[in-house]
């Protein structure tokens, strides 16, 4: 049987997928896995591609895969949903409109949020159906999070020709965007129109992947969310930085040596303690990334497409509750997570020392001024490189219970730009309809 997108129905070099066609008219293929599993010998290592089949065999697309393992307590904050977790989890999702696969339909490849750490690219807040329906092709996927995609350990470097560990994570978005380059057209999509985006983490990874020599895929545009190229402390991540905070992350579970990073079962360190964000994610091996990210782009050593990037007004609001007063020390450590060492020098030029409501304080100066003010310096830098860069910020506050101090949060521009209301059980507005429908086109316009 021949493709027949109208029934949801592809045959690709390899095999054949039965999906979905959706309410809308968009056929959705879940959980189509892009490389062999991740698992026993292949832990903390490249992703291999599948092997070679004969005859076409059918694959039923209609779930999504497995993703990466992630705090079982934190998870819920990231993903809209309950989702089986498993070392097995390289698999993406298609959304396509298309009705023959001569359509040539751009695609948008999207790299999830979640600090390296959490999140899924089969979280129902990213839903390809309705972003679809505008005449793209979206793609979603999952990728190996934390320990298990960024670990760097002096014993995996040991074991490897380059002697770099780490990155497995970022080497999984290169598989995904190759499976994507190699079979997109059997779904109607066009391999030479590909938009690489994503928010969060899933936008920091779109900027450092614009400067790695590993991308290998020309790409048409970027889109970049609440993360701007150039907002990056100034710390070298390297691959020795990086080798020493996963090995002293280990050693709190008695796991010194390759062979036991290698088969020690994943409940030894899920959910035992945290990760810290920053300590699992993409080290300057000199491999994928050989300079610092920041540099890359004042320098202007990237790729240089059309960029579309954005923010939220409120997006620092996500740490803070309404009604709970912060302590000098807690404000000092939320602002030590993103300043780093430039914190002293911040509390110095006299911000939140004398506010009666640091919490509030700490949200207006980040989210409203420090937040925009990166995105603006990285818009207009980058500028001086190519004239196609585009900026906006978000002020819409969905309909929740104080909304006036929320505001309008990280990661809820989302909502809007894929279409997805009714991942929230807030009473959504005619004006919230009309404002997701608004933001559809403009990104498809970029995408075009």
């Amino acid at each position: 049987m021949e493709t027949k997108l109208k029934e949801a129905y592809v045959k690709t070099a390899d095999y054949c997928y039965q999906g979905t066609i959706e309410e809308n008219g968009v056929a959705s293929f879940l959980g189509i896995p892009y490389a062999k599993p991740p698992i026993g010998s292949r832990r903390f290592e490249a992703p291999q591609p599948l092997d070679p089949v004969e005859n076409h065999p059918l694959r039923v697309a209609t779930s999504p895969g497995p993703i990466s393992f992630q705090d079982s307590e934190t998870a819920p904050l990231w993903n809209h949903q309950e989702q089986v977790m498993s070392e097995d989890c390289l698999y993406l999702n298609i959304f396509t409109p298309a009705k023959e696969a001569t359509d040539k339909l751009p695609v948008l490849f999207w790299i999830h949020q979640g600090a390296s750490l959490y999140g899924a690219g089969s979280d129902q807040l990213l839903h390809g159906k309705n972003l679809a329906k505008k005449g793209i092709i979206v793609v979603t996927f999952n990728y190996r999070l934390g320990v298990l995609g960024f670990l760097a350990h002096p014993e995996l470097s040991n074991q490897t020709e380059s002697e770099a560990s780490g990155n497995y994570g970022v080497l999984d978005i290169l598989a995904a965007l190759d499976w994507v380059k190699e079979r997109i057209a059997d779904f109607g999509g066009n391999p030479n129109h590909i938009i690489m985006g994503g928010q969060s983490a899933g936008a920091g990874a779109t900027a450092y992947l614009l400067t790695s020599p590993e991308l290998k895929v020309s790409l048409k545009g970027a889109i970049m969310l609440s993360t701007a190229p150039m907002s990056y402390p100034d710390i070298p991540y390297s691959l020795a930085y990086y080798e020493k905070s996963g090995q002293a992350y280990m050693e709190q579970f008695g796991l010194t040596t390759y062979q036991q990073l290698k088969t020690a079962p994943v409940s030894t360190w899920l959910n035992k303690s945290p990760a810290i964000p920053g300590h699992f994610s993409f080290a300057r091996d000199n491999l994928l990334f050989k300079e610092e990210l920041k540099g890359c782009f004042e320098k202007g050593h990237y790729q240089k497409v059309p960029i579309l990037m954005g923010m939220t007004k409120d997006e620092f609001s996500r740490g803070v509750t309404y009604g709970k007063q912060w302590s000098k020390k807690q404000c000092y450590q939320q602002v030590q997570s993103i300043l780093g060492e430039k914190t002293e020098a911040f509390f110095k030029k006299g911000f939140l020392r004398d506010s009666k409501d640091l919490a509030k304080e700490f949200k207006s100066i980040f989210g409203r001024e420090w937040a925009l003010a990166e995105m603006i310096h990285s818009a207009n830098w980058l500028k001086q490189y190519q004239e196609d860069v585009y900026l906006y910020r978000f002020d819409q506050a969905p309909p929740r219970e104080q909304a006036d101090f929320y505001g309008a949060k990280h990661c809820e521009d989302l909502f809007y730009v894929f279409g997805t209301f009714d991942t929230a059980d807030f009473a959504w507005r005619k004006e919230d309809y009309q404002l997701g429908e608004t933001m559809q086109d403009y990104f498809v316009s970029f995408i075009f």
